[in-house]
């Protein structure tokens, strides 16, 4: 898994080297690429084009993933905090 926090859409050569990879690491059999920002119209064709082997993740879909979870090592629903 790879994430980039740019400003710019993901170029192509981003996905063809996470491309190359997975060809090169035989035990690995998908690849999710990560931005906070978007991917050029080629990326996303070459990704489909990887029939199911490259997920490309964008930054409005990042956010749908993304949860906050407050983690209460008590094990405590109280929010009192008693």
């Amino acid at each position: 898994m790879r994430f980039f926090r740019i400003e710019k859409n993901i170029d192509v050569r981003k996905v063809r080297a996470v491309l190359r990879a997975l060809e090169t690491h035989v035990e690995c059999h998908r690849a999710y690429l990560v931005t906070t920002s978007g991917f050029s119209r080629t990326c996303k064709k070459l990704a489909k084009e990887s029939e199911g082997k490259l997920t490309l993740v964008a930054g409005d879909e990042l956010s749908e993933y993304v949860q906050w979870t407050i983690f209460d090592p008590d094990g405590s629903d109280d929010e009192s905090g008693e």
